[in-house]
C-alpha cells in the first residue's frame, strides 16, 4: 500500500506554493509600481525564481536516474531523464541560456531566426514554446489535480510495486498544479470578456511559469523521497 509517510515536509509542496502566490498577488495588489519594478521583466522576482526553483529539481532528478535500479523499473528512470532535461530546457530558456544575467550581444543570425533577438530557441517556433507550454499544462491538470484528486475522494492507494505509484504526482503536487492552472484564469477571463482595465497588471504567463517549475521541483522531490525511504524488496512486484 502506498501511504503517505513516503512524502515531504508540508512548507515545500504547501506552504512554498501558497506563500509565492499570496506573495505576488499582493503586491500587485498594493502597488502596481513595486510590482512593475521588482516583480516584472528579465531580471525580475518571478521570472528569476523560475530558474532558480528548477536548479534542485534539476540536480534531485540526475539523482534519481543515476539510482534508477532502485526504481521499481530501471525504465522509469528514462521518465526521470525525460523531465530532469524538460526542467533543464525550461531553466535555459528563462534566463537566455546566460544572456539575461551575463549581457552578451546576440548573434546575427540568431536574430534572423528570433523574434526577441534573444538567444533562446522558444522565440524561434511555436513548436518550441507554446506547443510543449500545452503539453506541460495538459500533463499538470489530468495527472496534477485530477488523478490526486480522484485517489484521495476514492480511497485509492497504488501499490508500491506498480509503475503508476513512481510516475504519476501525488497529492502534494497538487497545491503547486491548482495556482499554475489559477494563476493564468484572470488573464483568460479578462480576453474572454474584455475586461480591459478590470484585473490588476500582471504578467500571467510568468507567474503560471513559476509555478510549472514548482510543480516540477515538487514532482522530482517527492520521487526521491520515496526512493529513498521505500525498501528495495517493497518496490519489485
Amino acid at each position: 500500500m502506498a501511504k503517505n509517510e513516503h512524502e515531504l515536509k508540508s512548507w515545500l509542496w504547501l506552504w512554498l506554493p501558497v506563500g509565492f502566490f499570496v506573495f505576488i498577488f499582493s503586491s500587485a495588489l498594493v502597488s502596481e509600481y513595486v510590482h512593475a519594478t521588482f516583480f516584472v521583466g528579465e531580471l525580475g522576482i518571478i521570472e528569476l525564481a523560475t530558474p532558480i526553483m528548477l536548479v534542485p529539481a534539476i540536480i534531485i532528478g540526475f539523482v534519481i536516474f543515476i539510482n534508477r535500479e532502485k526504481l521499481v523499473t530501471k525504465q522509469l528512470g528514462y521518465w526521470i531523464l525525460l523531465v530532469t532535461l524538460a526542467c533543464l530546457y525550461i531553466a535555459g530558456e528563462e534566463i537566455s541560456w546566460g544572456q539575461q544575467l551575463v549581457g552578451w550581444g546576440t548573434p546575427d543570425w540568431v536574430k534572423e531566426v528570433n523574434d526577441q533577438h534573444e538567444t533562446n530557441l522558444h522565440n524561434t517556433s511555436s513548436w518550441l514554446d507554446q506547443k510543449p507550454r500545452l503539453l506541460l499544462e495538459m500533463f499538470v491538470i489530468v495527472c496534477g489535480i485530477y488523478l490526486p484528486l480522484k485517489r484521495k475522494l476514492q480511497g485509492i492507494n497504488l501499490p508500491v510495486d506498480s509503475w503508476q505509484y513512481w510516475l504519476y504526482p501525488t497529492i502534494v503536487c497538487l497545491p503547486a498544479a491548482i495556482l499554475a492552472i489559477l494563476s493564468r484564469m484572470p488573464e483568460r477571463i479578462k480576453n474572454l470578456f474584455d475586461l480591459s482595465g478590470v484585473v490588476f497588471d500582471v504578467r500571467y504567463s510568468e507567474v503560471q511559469e513559476l509555478y510549472f517549475a514548482i510543480f516540477l521541483t515538487v514532482y522530482l522531490f517527492s520521487i526521491r523521497k520515496r526512493q529513498e525511504d521505500v525498501p528495495l524488496k517493497e518496490k519489485r512486484p
